[in-house]
């Protein structure tokens, strides 16, 4: 049943992050190119990816390091602070109108979520 539920979770953050890249939001100052669409596209994928190690390192014991969640967030929780972020990146980069720095900008936040990603994975809590 909870795998269910959060095959769910997650179909409903990736139609959110295609909403988002499909341009039904927010119109950007101006037009995303072909390189910055795949960089958005790899902020939905990033955040997708800490969502699945954090619950996997929840497994081996670990705790939340984003004291803003509590130590053991629920699904829905972890799933709508992964839509803020992505929220919050989109946002921002429609109102960059310079496509170098909004490029620097998503390379950035893609940079970070995979190395969040690689310390949920190899993170040892000394746990099951």
């Amino acid at each position: 049943m909870k795998s269910k539920k959060l095959k769910y979770l997650l179909f409903a953050y990736i139609a959110v992050g295609v909403a988002v890249l499909s341009g039904c939001a927010l119109r950007p100052v101006v037009p995303y190119d072909t390189v910055e669409k795949g960089l958005l596209g790899g902020v939905v994928v990033t955040q997708a990816l800490d969502y699945t190690s954090t619950k996997d390192a929840f497994g081996r014991g670990c705790v939340e390091g984003n004291r803003f969640l509590g130590e053991y967030p629920s699904d829905s929780t972890l799933i709508l602070a992964k839509i803020i972020v992505s929220g919050v990146v989109y946002f921002s980069a429609n109102n960059i109108k310079n496509h170098i720095a909004r490029k620097v900008l998503l390379t950035i936040v893609n940079g970070i979520g995979l190395i969040a990603y690689e310390h949920n994975i190899n993170i040892d809590c000394g746990g099951k």
